[in-house]
């Protein structure tokens, strides 16, 4: 019976493997991801058919690849091509975009303000005075190291700098190029472009843009080329490859547009230049893009929308914006009206107003629902100033209460020819004599004035001291110089160049004029003022001064470099005056104890505050922030009493007073 049994379970279990045997039979092969295989290139006589996958919003446009055996490639038309939308997963959601407005609130801006944002036009009709390189990122010492650089300072503004490092990571991954960008052309500053001209006056067909009406003074600028890593570079961005055509159609999601092309040169007043980019912000590039505008025309066609009735953009990203554009007011102050609990941009147009960008959209208008606070009066600390020519001081003076709505103030001289004062408030000895200056309130119309005596320089040397840096760049932000990241920041405290050469500056200031000196300051502290470095030679030029002497601190990328450096212009019409002081100099900190060693370069300061000075100018580093021993010594107050003690035995050395 037994054996039986066993007969019949073999037997039920052969009959079931046969039966899966048969069911496995009919299907079709696995393939390696355990997914049927549709077709066989050996199962037909028939070729296979495979239909093109749908790409996932998220893939890359299919671009040429270099190896393209297209004898005519086609570069792209001037009608944009739609760029995908990254994934979430790719490209995680930006948060500020989840915000609504709930309520409104609004800024004050100036007009200076016009030419500060990433949407200034620069042209021959717009010009734009040049960034103070405070305000700067140097790409090869500031940057990831993505972009490689044709000269070691090219420098831009940390958007800009921040918007084609991401650009260039981007189109690596998605176009699996091991290219980088080669920065040709950054910053330029005036300067840059008068020397360009003065070298080139002998060639007839030589151009250049014209100096304080280049877009690269702003610093949102670059030429780029293409770098392959091996030193060498293509001929540029208008060579049709894949990594053309993708900046092309993808640099909008940066921010970033091609500035001048083709179809655009009647609107721009430039010849294309498809090596030349330029950062205007996400929101703006992508509508340019989507509508085929330039810089001009979309500055044009924004004025159209208002807070009221604004424009909706979704960018390249997939995120959509908020724009509308207020005219500045002929008033001076211009008051911008803006959602409240939102994040947003705002630029000015260089020209005549100024655009908003918000990261969210709503519905219905945006009132002014802000709570105003009025003037009720007016601060003004002096009553009665004495200068002499060619000297300069600040007025103190404010609205009251501190965050009253309307800060607006205008200042007016009554006798321009004894003394000026600019829109800041800035006083001038001009002339021997006496004058009122009388400052107002935008609102409310409150006064006060303060008596103004000027006189003329006494016997005794005038002495234009320096400080540098401290003083407003074009962008109304102050200009601190060397700092962050550096020893002298760290162990100080989070001090800067500017205030270290204050420091050094007032003390010798106050040995000078102690001794029976005529002192003249470009600053007496951190001037609210957008100075030139060549102005502040024409300032000491205007008054007249004997002797210019300009302080700063040293910092370099080599922590190892140390000590005092003393610079003057080998070319300057009384260079063996200039020489004589340099050595004075040298000598005097060399006698200190504690103070750094210092060298003398006679023909390589060609800096504008030593080039443009009628008088004798010497300019002093003195010492390297970037050194962990300078800057302990630095820190200290002996050691900026010794260094003041030898700047000015310097120059009572080589400039006594007579008698």
């Amino acid at each position: 019976m037994k054996t039986i049994l066993k007969a019949i379970s073999l037997l039920l279990a052969l009959i079931t493997c046969l039966t899966l045997l048969a069911a496995c039979a009919k299907k079709p092969p696995l393939e390696s991801n355990g997914e049927p295989s549709l077709s066989s290139p050996f199962s037909s006589k028939e070729p296979s058919v495979q239909m093109p996958s749908t790409p996932s919003p998220s893939a890359p446009p299919i671009l040429p690849s270099e190896a393209s055996p297209s004898l005519s490639p086609v570069l792209p038309s001037p009608e944009p091509t739609p760029t995908p939308t990254p994934t979430p997963s790719e490209d995680p959601r930006d948060p500020d975009f989840d915000l609504k407005p709930n309520g409104v609130t609004s800024v004050t801006k100036k007009t200076e303000d016009l030419s500060k944002g990433s949407l200034v036009l620069v042209d021959e009709k717009n010009g734009y005075a040049s960034l103070l390189t405070k305000d700067l990122k140097i790409i090869k010492t500031q940057g990831t190291g993505v972009l490689a650089v044709s000269e070691f300072m090219h420098q831009v503004t940390s958007e800009t700098l921040s918007a084609f490092e991401k650009m260039i990571l981007t189109l690596q991954k998605e176009t699996l190029t091991t290219k980088s960008l080669l920065v040709r052309s950054a910053f330029r500053d005036e300067a840059y472009y008068k020397d360009l001209i003065e070298k080139n006056e002998s060639n007839p067909d030589f151009k250049t843009d014209t100096p304080g009406f280049s877009e690269h003074h702003t610093g949102l600028a670059l030429d780029v080329k293409f770098w392959d890593g091996t030193g060498s570079y293509t001929v540029g961005l208008d060579a049709v490859a894949s990594e053309s055509l993708w900046l092309k159609r993808n640099a909008h999601r940066f921010g970033i547009i091609e500035r001048y092309t083709k179809d655009k040169s009647g609107v721009t007043g430039k010849d294309a230049d498809a090596d030349h980019f330029r950062y205007v912000g996400i929101a703006h590039a992508s509508y340019m893009y989507q509508k085929n505008l330039c810089l001009e025309e979309y500055l044009e066609e924004i004025k159209k929308y208002t807070p009221n009735d604004r424009l909706v953009v979704t960018d390249g990203n997939g995120y959509s914006w908020s724009v509308y554009y207020v005219a500045a007011s002929a008033e001076g102050n211009t008051t911008v009206i803006l959602p409240q609990g939102v994040v947003y941009e705002l630029s000015g147009n260089n020209k005549d107003g100024f655009i908003v960008a918000v990261k969210s959209v709503w519905e219905g208008p945006l009132t002014d629902e802000a709570p105003k606070i009025a003037v009720t009066g007016l601060t003004l600390e002096q009553s009665a100033v004495s200068l002499q020519k060619g000297e300069r001081l600040t007025l103190n003076a404010a609205v009251t209460p501190a965050n009253a709505t309307n800060k607006g103030l205008t200042f007016a001289s009554s006798n321009e020819q004894v003394v000026t004062v600019s829109p800041l408030g800035v006083l001038k000895g001009v002339a021997e004599g006496s004058a009122i200056i009388t400052v107002k309130t935008a609102e409310g119309g409150f006064e006060k004035t303060v008596q103004v005596t000027v006189s003329l320089k006494d016997g005794a040397p005038t002495v234009w001291l320096d400080a540098g840096h401290g003083c407003d760049n074009s962008q109304g932000v102050a200009d601190v110089g060397t700092g962050t990241g550096t020893p002298f920041f760290t162990l100080s405290g989070g001090l800067y160049e500017a205030d270290l050469n204050m420091e050094i500056t007032s003390r010798v200031s106050a040995i000078l004029k102690k001794a029976g000196y005529t002192v003249l300051l470009t600053r007496d502290g951190y001037r609210k003022e957008h100075v030139t470095v060549s102005k502040r030679a024409e300032e000491a030029n205007d008054a007249g001064a004997d002797l210019f002497v300009s302080i700063h601190a040293n910092s370099f990328t080599d922590g190892t470099a140390k000590g005092a450096r003393v610079y003057h212009y080998a070319e300057h019409e009384r260079v063996e005056e200039c020489l004589a002081l340099s050595r004075a100099l040298c000598g005097a900190i060399n006698g200190t104890g504690g103070c750094s060693a210092t060298t003398v370069s006679p023909s390589t300061a060609e800096y504008a505050v030593l080039t443009h000075t009628d008088m004798p100018s010497i300019l002093v580093e003195t010492c390297f922030l970037t050194n962990q021993a300078d800057a302990e010594k630095a820190i200290t107050a002996e050691w900026c009493a010794g260094m003041a003690n030898a700047i000015a035995s310097a120059i009572m050395a080589q400039y006594p007073i007579a008698g």
